[in-house]
């Protein structure tokens, strides 16, 4: 959606139909996000949430984004940079343990995802790592697919 775009003015950011989203998968599990639900949380009705979100899936990609967050700030040596990666992984992860229901379903997109995935391998090739896209890979497959 775009400013010029016709129609009314959106109610609510992409971050906004994104928290709610997380609102139901953090009290009531991921299976209970539908588009119904969350365009119920938001005031609308199913097909006005089209106009925010097109699928489930987008949605999801949405969500994911959101409740990752920022990507840490990675310094000192590899065995540092990948430990706080990790550890910030971990804790978004604990916050919100759906992610690891959706979180192998998809390859981040999002802004703040892609951040994670570009932090760890930019630090580990700076630390000298043979295939830092592989072995980001890996570590983020393991956080994200470790059982709660």
């Amino acid at each position: 959606m775009t400013a010029d775009s016709p129609g009314p003015k959106p109610r609510f950011s992409l971050v906004e139909v994104a928290r709610a989203g997380i609102r139901l998968a953090d009290e009531q599990g991921l299976e209970r996000v539908t588009l119904q639900a969350v365009a119920k949380d938001l005031g609308l009705t199913t097909t006005a949430l089209y106009r925010y979100v097109d699928a489930k899936d987008t949605l999801l990609e949405l969500m994911v984004d959101v409740a990752i967050g920022p990507a840490p700030h990675l310094t000192g040596t590899l065995a540092d940079l990948v430990r706080t990666w990790v550890e910030a992984r971990w804790r978004s992860v604990r916050s919100h343990p759906w992610l690891t229901d959706v979180g192998l379903r998809t390859t981040p997109r999002g802004p703040d995802g892609i951040a994670w995935q570009e932090s760890l391998v930019a630090g580990l090739a700076g630390a000298g790592v043979a295939d830092p896209l592989g072995i980001a890979c890996q570590l983020d497959l393991l956080v994200r697919g470790t059982p709660r």
